[in-house]
């Protein structure tokens, strides 16, 4: 009887033991994929190189009418138009949230200690500083973890390194999505242009957008850009093209700041009756509020 119940015994500790070894493992491989996450999203760094540039695809349309009509909402003064550091590699997530943080200076001037965004006399902001603006992108290089885990920023670093930095002088920040299920939320961001908030938007190869316009013709150069990057929007633009009183196209762009000296903003189609636009582009994007 004893050396039944002792067998007994060893058998249900081996079992225990493997069920033990068993959950071991699957915790394992579970907090390895849970590890591995955050290097699957997407990067967004400011790798454009003078042989990338060479690559850039630029194609021309022209279209013709007797009159066109335009409606323009914009972010007030629009947004400082700050460019990369050549020295902080990949970083288009802190220069994005530079501009962002130099907008909002203009209403809280402890954003940029010593430095005033904008010209109070006409409320427009200024290029850039030497001094003062390259010390805020260093800051939020290190605050959004740039180049930590891979190259640039992925967007939770991004917000949260900008959210850092701005409660670290007193601020708090408050961001409201601008996408839905099926992509980009136009609706939501006018809206939050006329509620003169910026949008950050990270983005993967996109085309930009720049014009030429006469009485009658206007030119559309079109830039292909194939890097990952990270845009700040603070307009929205609306242009309709009539032959006599016959309305025969309709576009709709966003008009972005780019952070970069090749292109300090540009047009970014999102609609157009002529053709059909899926705005792939688009991963995400967030309105942002200072507050």
């Amino acid at each position: 009887m004893k050396n039944i119940l002792k067998n007994k015994f060893i058998i249900l500790a081996v079992a225990i033991l493997l069920i033990a070894c068993c959950l071991v493992t699957v915790f394992s491989q579970n907090a390895n994929l849970a590890l591995a996450e955050p290097y699957n999203e997407i990067r967004y760094a400011d790798k454009v190189t003078d042989e990338m540039q060479a690559t850039y695809q630029a194609s021309t349309e022209v279209v013709t009418y007797t009159n066109r009509e335009d409606d323009y909402y914009e972010t007030t003064n629009s947004v400082p138009f700050y460019e990369a550091r050549g020295y902080l590699s990949n970083s288009c997530g802190p220069t994005a949230g530079a501009i962002v943080v130099g907008f909002y200076d203009k209403y809280y001037e402890e954003l940029i200690p010593n430095f005033k965004a904008y010209y109070p006399a006409t409320g427009k902001y200024k290029f850039d500083d030497k001094v003062y603006v390259p010390k805020l992108m260093e800051d939020l290089y290190s605050a959004m973890r740039c180049n930590i885990d891979d190259v640039g920023v992925n967007e939770s670093d991004c917000l949260n390194g900008l959210r850092s930095y701005c409660e670290s002088k007193g601020r708090k920040v408050s961001y409201s999505s601008v996408a839905t299920s099926g992509g980009l939320n136009a609706t939501a961001y006018l809206n939050a242009i006329n509620n003169n908030q910026p949008i950050i938007l990270f983005n993967k190869a996109t085309e930009l957008y720049d014009m030429n316009t006469t009485a009658t013709e206007e030119t559309w150069v079109k830039f292909s850009i194939p890097a990952n990057h990270v845009y700040v929007g603070f307009g929205y633009y609306v242009v309709r093209y009539y032959n006599g009183n016959n309305n025969f196209r309709t576009d709709t762009y966003l008009r972005v700041a780019c952070g970069r000296a090749d292109y300090d903003f540009g047009l970014i189609r999102i609609a157009s009756t002529a053709s059909t636009i899926t705005n792939n582009w688009f991963v995400n994007g967030y309105a942002v509020s200072i507050t």
